[in-house]
């Protein structure tokens, strides 16, 4: 049986022109030859949705119906017109997907979406990421959200896709739906607040694992979906 290619050794490359991409790979040829050439890396990057202020991971660089384009890209498809490239020299493309950073205003456009502190405020207003935006909640209808920008991704012929994210932050996540989650699998017991390390502690932080577990037991059914062979990297 052959050695599936993501336990051979991996030489990653990544290029990020942040939110601009007018100008990135206008020559999809000679990029493919450069990273696998010169920079002699067999697998690469590409950023499939926004990663950068002021949480642009609605917007992306590839066409769907679903999604937002980034207005920068253009009438191009940056997945679909470089694998082409890539594949002519022998390269793994692994979409770059930021799930865990959102401007506010997208925010405001799913309400319920957001983690939450104990107190009902968002993490996000409390504690800006990166000094400018906020994140989701895996355990929320945005989970569906995510798990289309992963399908969409896989779509374009990629090999994987690279998650960005989402985090479980420190405080969070006391939303309807977590709230809601957590009291079925506990006996209808309260999420508990203070860390008091007792035996409700410790079925909160389990919740938090399993919510995490979860969610990527579900990213990687959605990548095999459209890819058998497709992975999940982190």
């Amino acid at each position: 049986m052959d050695t599936p290619w993501w336990k051979n050794p991996l030489r990653i490359i990544r290029y990020d022109p942040l939110n601009d991409f007018s100008n990135f790979m206008l020559d999809y040829a000679a990029h493919a030859f450069e990273v696998r050439r010169i920079c002699r890396a067999n697998c690469e990057w590409i950023m499939a949705n926004g990663g950068s202020s002021p949480g642009t991971a609605s917007v992306v660089n590839f066409t769907s119906a679903h999604f937002e384009k980034n207005p920068t890209v253009g009438d191009r498809d940056i997945l679909r017109d470089y694998l082409p490239h890539a594949r002519k020299e022998n390269l793994k493309i692994i979409a770059y997907i930021n799930l865990h950073w959102f401007s506010y205003a997208f925010a405001d456009e799913h309400p319920g979406w957001e983690q939450r502190l104990a107190d009902g405020r968002s993490y996000g207003a409390v504690n800006p990421l990166y000094g400018n935006g906020t994140t989701l909640c895996v355990n929320t209808a945005w989970r569906d959200w995510a798990y289309l920008l992963i399908r969409e991704a896989m779509a374009t012929g990629i090999d994987g896709v690279f998650l960005d994210g989402p985090v479980v932050f420190p405080g969070a996540c006391y939303c309807d739906s977590c709230r809601d989650l957590f009291e079925k699998r506990n006996d209808s017991m309260t999420p508990p607040v203070a860390e008091t390390w007792d035996e409700s502690w410790f079925r909160w932080i389990d919740f938090r694992e399993w919510s995490m577990e979860r969610f990527l037991a579900d990213a990687q059914s959605t990548v095999r979906e459209v890819n058998p062979d497709g992975i999940v990297y982190l």
